[in-house]
């Protein structure tokens, strides 16, 4: 059976052959560009099975689906460039365009300069102003995609695979905050923030981030403070794990580089910070430890971190767990982190929290200290621009089935042991 090259260009030809195992023996291929492996003498190389009856029932099922395959040719590529919008275009009338721009340039500042909104159309998601603009160059490569509303705003238009698609890689990747906005009513102008995510906190966003195996990573948002008194740096930590609902809490002191701190952001995972702004020496340096971990960093108010009511929400997130909890609480200094925690997660809005979390001390003596130059350096994790996962340690290590597996062979190697026994036990 003879499949003629010129149905396919060579690169996608070869590619569907390699796929179709199963009629490896029914095809020659004449494109000089395949390896001898591929060539029919190699597979048959009898004259008798070449133009016996197995090999003309293969060739009928193979020619049976040779309109599939030319479906599947046209069809985009997975790797192409460009993703395509599937033909989507803003469906609103002369008043609702109007009503809509007014809303747009009424809306409320953004928080941070990462922060990408989009809006839930029902059926697909827009984007517009500078955002759409990152969308068209950064995603689809192109600017064909955008289109211009009324009053010149640039709007583009993507279909709920391409805002999966999108959300992920701006908040997984590149570290950016993603909000979506959802109509309250039929009325153009009446939107309301519907869902958020940020690096740390992916509540809203489970189902589209946590069903796939190769996130590696859980989000760990943590909260720090510092004191510094008589030439030493007290410093007082408390993370947060929402989605393995664990809580943790750690005092230490450091030294002037906060090498320690740098350490534990690091053996935690953490992916986004929150504290009140310092602009003291100090306050730069920590600023500067926060930028080498890559974390994203949310500045909150002195009222998020008001701990009066602490004991009280900590039962309901503990539940029977409280009582075993309660040497934690004994790291004073920590409690103003841990109820901010509780306050950026909106941890007690969520019923299915009640009971479900655990509190603990952090040692991070157990672990061997890593900044993130040596993190680096030892390619323990892959990078963005790595062309192969096997160019790092957890690349070549992670022969994981699930996405839970991975994560904790990631937490591993980000918190080396130093007991022997431990070491063994793990």
């Amino acid at each position: 059976a003879a499949l003629s090259a010129s149905l396919w260009p060579a690169a996608r030809f070869t590619e569907s052959l390699r796929s179709w195992r199963h009629f490896r023996g029914a095809v020659e291929v004449t494109d000089s560009k395949l390896s001898p492996a591929h060539s029919a003498r190699e597979n048959y190389p009898s004259k008798a099975l070449r133009g016996g009856p197995l090999a003309r029932a293969r060739s009928q099922q193979v020619r049976s689906r040779l309109p599939r395959c030319k479906a599947m040719a046209s069809a985009p590529s997975a790797t192409s460039s460009h993703m395509p919008t599937g033909g989507l275009t803003l469906k609103l009338d002369e008043r609702g365009e109007s009503a809509f721009v007014k809303f747009f340039r009424s809306m409320p500042a953004k928080s941070a300069e990462n922060v990408v909104r989009f809006f839930d159309r029902r059926d697909y998601y827009t984007v517009h102003g500078d955002d759409a603009k990152l969308i068209a160059a950064e995603f689809f490569k192109t600017e064909a995609v955008m289109k211009t509303m009324r009053g010149g705003l640039p709007y583009v238009c993507c279909s709920a695979v391409n805002f999966e698609t999108f959300a992920r890689e701006l908040i997984l990747e590149r570290r950016c905050r993603v909000e979506v906005w959802a109509q309250r009513s039929s009325a153009a102008h009446m939107w309301a923030l519907s869902r958020h995510a940020s690096p740390g906190n992916l509540q809203d966003f489970e189902d589209v981030l946590f069903s796939h195996a190769d996130m590696i990573d859980n989000p760990v948002v943590v909260a720090v403070r510092f004191k510094a008194t008589a030439g030493e740096k007290r410093m007082s930590v408390a993370f947060a794990d929402a989605a393995a609902r664990r809580l943790g809490v750690c005092e230490f002191l450091d030294n002037d580089a906060f090498a320690n701190l740098e350490a534990l952001l690091l053996q935690v995972g953490a992916k986004e910070a929150i504290w009140q702004r310092d602009s003291s020496a100090d306050g730069r340096k920590i600023a500067d430890v926060f930028a080498r971990c890559e974390l994203a960093v949310t500045e909150e108010r002195a009222a998020t971190f008001r701990d009066q009511d602490l004991e009280q929400d900590l039962k309901r997130l503990l539940g029977d767990e409280f009582v075993s909890s309660l040497p934690a609480l004994d790291a004073k200094s920590c409690l103003p982190c841990l109820a901010g925690l509780i306050s950026f997660l909106n941890l007690l809005g969520n019923d299915s929290n009640a009971g479900r979390f655990s509190l603990e001390v952090y040692d991070a003596r157990r672990f061997m200290r890593l900044d993130a130059s040596a993190s680096k350096a030892l390619n323990l994790f892959p990078a963005r621009e790595d062309s192969s996962r096997s160019m790092s340690l957890f690349g070549l290590l992670n022969q994981c089935k699930t996405g839970m597996g991975s994560r904790l062979l990631s937490s591993w190697l980000k918190q080396p042991l130093l007991d022997g026994d431990e070491i063994a036990r793990r």
